[in-house]
């Protein structure tokens, strides 16, 4: 993936999600966050054939990573999810 000025390999089992913020999207890893030049939809289609779940407008989860859900008994539409990582 290319990031900012430099192009680092990620493999997709190490990325937990992507998300865009402000026009910029983000692939968020166990130890680093890393900037990408590529948007959501670029991510989607390169991605969809694997564990990869377009959630939102603005996040792409990576399912495999997905530990646990936990809603709020009272949970409203529009209200953040809690989703526990490994």
């Amino acid at each position: 993936m290319k990031t900012g000025l430099q192009m680092h390999i990620i493999h997709p089992r190490d990325v937990y999600y992507f998300e865009a913020v402000d026009h910029k999207v983000f692939i968020y890893c166990r130890e680093k966050v890393y900037e990408s030049r590529q948007g959501l939809c670029e991510l989607e289609m390169e991605y969809e054939s694997g564990d990869f779940f377009r959630a939102s407008k603005s996040s792409i989860l990576n399912v495999a990573q997905i530990q646990s859900l936990l809603l709020h008994p009272r949970r409203c539409a529009g209200d953040p999810l809690a989703v526990a990582v490994h």
